[in-house]
């Protein structure tokens, strides 16, 4: 047949306008799904010893068009107070702008629990493990083991509580009221916190629920309120003058920050969380509080995982047990 080289380089053509046709339309529904309104997922996971990524994911999830929620996923037993406290305040700046919900996943507690009140719900699987709230500061005495090796440390400081902790002698009595005094007044904070995010449903188990706080909470002789040093911490009555909410509510919380924790249900009838369920429940209340389609897509802000992020955690981690350690949300 004649003009058959024609026809052929005909046919390559049709075979090159189909692939690009079919490029453009790859790229379109690339583009459109680029766009698409959702969820922001941002995961907080293990130990906080640092913020700095994790407020830059928070920033970025409440700065995009896209987002329109926020869900925070937390599998944390806490950490440093300065961090979670950061994380805590970035996570109330986004509320301000876009709904946030968090989901807890095995544990989120103390640190963890303070990043949580930071949203508009909680919720939480039924085992769960939350709660915790307090602060601990921990200590190495190496004073003897330094006596039996024959080493005797010389320290030269600027006043006199400069070394208060020092591993390399005994803590004085005066020192120990002065750390003593430090854990309460972040105990206070922490305190005030819970009071102020929870108070609402905390008032509401109490009517649902009345006997549950005392089913729950009389587990512990620490509830005898002579032995309970939490109770001591500071007075229900200022805090409740200064938040304007009722002084028993103060008092009840008081007695749940002794430093325990409590299942996702034990949360629930105290009002430590507003309901059970796991990432996907969470997911679609995100998406109902903030009127999207119940389909709409997750879009994952987290920080990316490095080495040295690896390597910061477990600096992190192994500190407490070489040096002094600072007041922790643990």
């Amino acid at each position: 047949m004649p003009n058959t080289p024609h026809r052929g380089c005909f046919a390559v053509f049709l075979v090159f306008l189909g692939l690009l046709a079919v490029l453009l339309m790859l790229a379109v529904v690339g583009q459109v799904a680029g766009t698409t309104e959702g969820v922001a997922l941002i995961r907080i996971e293990g130990p906080i010893y640092q913020s700095r990524d994790l407020l830059e994911s928070i920033r970025r999830a409440r700065e995009s068009k896209r987002a329109k929620a926020v869900l925070v996923r937390i599998d944390s037993p806490g950490g440093a107070v300065g961090a979670s406290e950061e994380i805590f305040r970035e996570l109330v700046r986004t509320r301000a702008e876009k709904p946030v919900v968090v989901s807890m996943g095995n544990v989120a507690a103390s640190g963890g629990y303070y990043v949580a009140l930071a949203a508009n719900e909680i919720y939480a699987n039924a085992g769960s493990i939350t709660g915790s709230i307090g602060v601990i500061a921990t200590d190495l005495d190496l004073a003897e083991l330094l006596q039996t090796l024959r080493i005797r440390p010389n320290v030269i400081k600027s006043g006199e509580h400069k070394d208060t902790g020092s591993p390399l002698r005994q803590m004085t009595e005066e020192e120990r009221n002065l750390l003593q005094r430090l854990v309460y007044d972040l105990h206070r904070q922490f305190v005030r916190e819970v009071v102020r995010s929870r108070h609402k449903t905390i008032e509401k188990a109490l009517v649902r629920q009345p006997r549950a706080f005392d089913e729950i909470l009389a587990t512990s002789e620490t509830k005898q309120r002579e032995k309970a040093i939490e109770l001591s911490a500071f007075e229900s009555s200022k805090m409740a003058a200064e938040l304007g909410i009722d002084e028993e509510i103060v008092d009840r919380v008081k007695v749940i920050a002794d430093g325990r924790v409590f299942t996702g249900e034990q949360a629930l009838a105290l009002g430590l969380v507003d309901a059970l369920g796991n990432l996907e429940d969470a997911r679609r209340r995100a998406t109902s509080l903030a009127n999207l389609l119940e389909k709409a897509p997750l879009i994952d802000y987290s920080p990316k995982k490095t080495i040295v992020d690896a390597l910061e955690k477990f600096m992190g981690q192994s500190k407490g047990l070489l040096f002094h350690e600072l007041p922790t949300l643990h």
